[in-house]
């Protein structure tokens, strides 16, 4: 259900990148009160991103899709909680946008159906 698309310009080691997923898997499933066997994390990092006309600082861009509309509340939790994992990996929150995508279950197709 819910699937969490990381881009940044930041370069990431492997273990790095696996780090984030797990953080973010947790903290989503968390606020969001979705069971995390079903949350989904890419991370695409060392990417060439522009933010405020530079490339000097690194930034990200994240997009949240899940299905149904988030709770009240629920967006800021999620943009601090990110906000606070995505500095402990360099990436400031002022250099942090993110997109919160609520979903129809029947857009989201898997396991031969759709939810």
């Amino acid at each position: 259900m819910p699937t969490v698309k990381v881009t940044t310009s930041k370069s990431m080691e492997r273990s790095q990148k696996e780090a984030l997923c797990l953080e973010l898997s947790s903290a989503v499933a968390g606020i969001l009160g979705k069971p995390e066997a079903y949350v989904q994390v890419l991370v695409s990092a060392g990417e060439t991103i522009s933010f405020g006309g530079s490339f000097s600082v690194p930034s990200a861009f994240v997009a949240l899709l899940s299905v149904g509309e988030f709770a009240p509340g629920a967006t800021k939790k999620l943009s601090a909680a990110m906000g606070e994992i995505f500095l402990r990996y360099g990436i400031p929150a002022d250099r942090l946008y993110i997109n919160f995508c609520p979903r129809l279950g029947e857009d989201w197709g898997w396991n031969n159906s759709t939810f």
